[in-house]
C-alpha cells in the first residue's frame, strides 16, 4: 500500500493528510505547538466498498510510524458514542480510554 502525504506547517502547528494512493482512505493528524508530544488525530476514513480489507489499521500503522518518526510520545483521538464499533475498532489496536464525557470517548496510545 502507498500513501500520499501532504504536511503542512501552519502557525500554530503541524498537519498531516495522509491518503492512500488509490483514494479509498483517509486520515487527518495535527500536532498542536503548545502540545508538541501528542498527535492528534482526526477523520480516519474509508470508502465503504473498500472496508473489512485492513485499510484503516495500515493507516494507523503510517500514523504511528509518523509519530515515532517525529519523537511524539502519544496519539490521541476522539470517538462519537453512538459509533460504538469505532470505539471496539480502536480499542483491539491498542488505544485505551483516557477520558470520556456525554458525547464522547477520549482514546490514547503511546508510542
Amino acid at each position: 500500500m502507498k500513501f500520499v502525504i501532504h504536511k503542512n506547517k501552519v502557525s500554530w502547528g503541524t498537519t498531516w493528510h495522509i491518503i492512500t494512493d488509490d483514494g479509498m482512505g483517509h486520515v487527518e493528524a495535527q500536532i498542536d505547538n503548545d502540545n508538541p508530544n501528542t498527535l492528534f488525530v482526526s477523520g480516519l476514513s474509508v470508502y465503504e466498498a473498500a472496508r473489512r480489507r485492513g485499510l484503516a489499521t495500515t493507516m494507523l500503522h503510517e500514523i504511528e510510524t509518523l509519530a515515532i518518526d517525529n519523537d511524539i510520545e502519544r496519539i490521541r483521538l476522539n470517538v462519537n458514542k453512538p459509533k460504538s464499533w469505532v470505539y471496539d475498532f480502536y480499542i483491539r489496536r491498542g488505544y485505551e480510554l483516557w477520558d470520556e464525557d456525554e458525547d464522547d470517548y477520549y482514546l490514547v496510545k503511546y508510542v
